[in-house]
């Protein structure tokens, strides 16, 4: 990932330069700060967002084969058949 600089001086700066109260400005500039510095670490990528999916879909597979057979599903069709 790559590295971002971030200058929450700045921000607090142009905050109050723009009318937001001078306390406000700081508490939002230093949440910015700590945004910009978090531990991206646990994130999900789109990797681990389409595994999900795939893990979900077999689940879902698995569960309406259970239920088919729970309710008879599969035995009305092999007496159609």
């Amino acid at each position: 990932m790559n590295a971002t600089s971030f200058n929450p001086l700045a921000v607090a700066r142009d905050l109050k330069a723009a009318g937001v109260e001078p306390t406000h400005a700081d508490a939002i500039a230093e949440g910015m700060r700590q945004a910009a510095l978090a531990d991206h670490e646990h994130l999900a990528t789109k990797a681990d967002v389409s595994a999900l999916r795939i893990e979900m879909r077999i689940y879902g597979a698995l569960t309406l084969a259970i239920a088919a057979k729970l309710f008879g599903i599969f035995d009305a069709d092999a007496a159609i058949l």
